[in-house]
């Protein structure tokens, strides 16, 4: 009986490492991941989003005064367009993160206040 009991011990004390495991792996990567879509967002709305617009804008004017064909300014708006759908899927992918990262921690983080 006291060897049987035993072996339960320690089957108990090895799940518990295993869980202990695999939640700091999870804790690991949710921040990991919610650092990389937090740099993305910033890159995109600090950078990519404004240059494109710009470039937009640009080629606006210049359609205005006949020196830019409208197939051109149709294509900075498509790229302008796919660039903001990356913006917010930059921020869907941090909101997913942090909502693993809250839910293997047992609280919420202050990850998406800035």
């Amino acid at each position: 009986m006291e060897e049987e009991a035993q072996h339960t011990f320690d089957a108990s004390i090895f799940s518990m490492e295993s869980m202990s495991v695999e939640t700091s792996t999870t804790i690991a990567e949710s921040f990991a991941e919610a650092h990389r879509a937090r740099d993305t967002a910033v890159l995109y709305k600090e950078t990519i989003v404004p240059q494109a617009r710009q470039t937009l804008e640009s080629d606006q004017a210049s359609y205005a005064n006949g020196a830019v064909e409208f197939d051109r300014v149709m294509r900075d708006f498509r790229n302008l367009l796919m660039l903001e759908l990356g913006y917010h899927q930059a921020i869907t992918d941090l909101a997913v993160a942090v909502a693993k990262l809250q839910q293997a921690v047992g609280e919420s983080t202050l990850l998406l206040q800035e």
